[in-house]
């Protein structure tokens, strides 16, 4: 799983493969989980906030060194199964997890599926087994959030009031 996430980060991988897993064991503690589902749905998050933040000190960093403005020192995460186009700046995959928090507070099981799906890259039946749910609840909570996500990314400006492809 770490390897898929930072696989999306392309040459903006503000960490390496060895040190989220690292992170990430340390971040467990000992940490116990009620079953698959949870151990999954929180990985994803915790190697999600880690990759956040090293983003985050590394933009301090070349703020500091450089005193320029933010590039492309945030998180990469593909936007297109969200109908979003890749920004210049890289800003929006950043807003879209922003967005993913917001939905995991009004819509915990809709989040976890689109964290597995969209943070994490897995499948719709990897998510059914991870989850414990059908396949069809899967694909069910995968619209609704990616339409939830559609119309507060719309708010946010990255897509246009019409829609999206």
């Amino acid at each position: 799983m770490a390897r898929s996430m930072l696989t999306r980060e392309g040459p903006r991988r503000p960490i390496d493969t060895t040190v989220l897993v690292h992170e990430l064991y340390l971040k467990m503690g000992g940490a116990s989980f009620e079953n698959r589902a949870h151990l999954f749905g929180s990985l994803v998050r915790m190697m999600g906030q880690i990759i956040t933040d090293a983003a985050r000190r590394r933009s301090r960093t070349q703020r500091r060194e450089a005193a320029v403005a933010l590039s492309a020192g945030d998180v990469y995460v593909d936007t297109r199964p969200l109908g979003i186009a890749e920004d210049a700046e890289g800003r929006a995959g950043v807003i879209a997890v922003q967005a993913l928090e917001r939905l995991e507070r009004l819509a915990p099981r809709p989040a976890s599926v689109a964290w597995l799906r969209f943070v994490a890259g897995l499948s719709v039946e990897q998510v059914a087994l991870c989850l414990d749910i059908s396949e069809r609840t899967v694909k069910s909570d995968w619209s609704f959030a990616r339409a939830w996500l559609h119309r507060e990314l719309t708010g946010e400006g990255l897509l246009p009031r019409g829609g999206a492809k």
